[in-house]
């Protein structure tokens, strides 16, 4: 019995670690998207103010 409720604690310890990488790569996943859109922005104004995008030609 001691070694089932030992493997019990293994197996919930491994789908502990398993969860919260999944979190994990979620949260960078959505972070790394805010950073490429952050950055699509900046670049639309620097080639606006340049004169190379129109406002036509933007969002």
């Amino acid at each position: 019995m001691q070694q089932k409720l030992r493997n019990g604690r293994v197996s919930t310890s491994l789908w502990l670690e398993v969860e919260l990488r999944k979190a994990l790569d979620k949260k960078a996943e959505a972070e790394r998207r805010s950073v490429s859109q952050q950055l699509i922005c900046y670049l639309e104004r620097g080639l606006k103010a340049d004169g190379v995008l129109g406002e036509a030609n933007g969002k």
